[in-house]
């Protein structure tokens, strides 16, 4: 957990600015993160509610990871390329996330209009660097899958 529940559900700066710290990003200062609470914060106090924060949080990880992992350029080599995939694999670690994966794959395509999708994975590619077992990877992809289709409209292959 990122925040003191007893804030009854704020966020405080020091819970978001421990959050940043702990989830790698480190360049995020203290007094950043107060301004972008602030900013962030309909009321202009120095909290947010919890979906306000999970939003922003959202939003900076992918502002910090985006140079990381997008493959929008050309590489000067393989390895260049390949070193982008090992750091998606680093996000693997559980059942759970790779049937949340799934599911908003699912939902962010319905969202955008779509109704028939299809999706593929590599369990073994998922799999590298971990010791998860190729089933528990199918499995979870599949209860994403199947708990998207019951609340969307759509047809996934």
């Amino acid at each position: 957990e990122y925040f003191d529940p007893s804030h009854s559900g704020r966020v405080t700066v020091n819970d978001f600015h421990k959050a940043c710290q702990e989830m790698g990003m480190t360049n995020v200062t203290r007094e950043q993160a107060e301004a972008l609470i602030r900013m962030e914060s309909v009321t202009h106090t120095d909290h947010l509610t919890f979906p306000e924060f999970e939003k922003m949080l959202e939003d900076l990880m992918i502002a910090e990871l985006s140079p990381y992992v997008l493959t929008d350029r050309p590489f000067p080599d393989l390895k260049s390329l390949l070193d982008r995939f090992d750091r998606t694999q680093q996000v693997f670690k559980d059942a759970q996330t790779f049937k949340r994966i799934a599911y908003e794959s699912i939902e962010d395509a319905y969202n955008e209009g779509i109704r028939l999708l299809e999706l593929r994975f590599a369990p073994s590619f998922c799999s590298m660097g971990h010791d998860h077992d190729f089933g528990m990877v199918l499995k979870a992809i599949q209860e994403g899958v199947s708990e998207a289709k019951k609340k969307y409209d759509i047809e996934v292959g």
